[in-house]
């Protein structure tokens, strides 16, 4: 997770919590899957795929992983955008 308001970069405690929630997430979801056996629930990890691009961005075809093409309040990050950078989908993180 990237921390905008103190200029870019890692938010060491937003992810951590992430890590955390997701963690305590994958268990109750074993949990209930042990004693509920005519559901199913499923944990999608979409925090590792993320935080695996943003650790090797050559090998997705992104060039800026801790810059967003976008700041949080503004412009919609999409092609139809006059005020968008030509490189849009070189970002990551926006």
């Amino acid at each position: 997770m990237q921390d905008r308001q103190l200029g870019g970069g890692c938010n060491v405690y937003a992810n951590y919590a992430a890590q955390l929630f997701n963690d305590k997430l994958k268990s109750a979801l074993q949990n209930l899957n042990s004693h509920l056996p005519g559901a199913k629930f499923v944990y999608v990890d979409i925090y590792s795929a993320l935080d695996n691009i943003s650790q090797n961005p050559q090998n997705f075809g992104f060039e800026v992983v801790d810059n967003g093409c976008c700041m949080t309040i503004g412009p919609v990050c999409n092609s139809m955008n006059p005020y968008m950078p030509r490189s849009y989908k070189v970002y990551i993180l926006g």
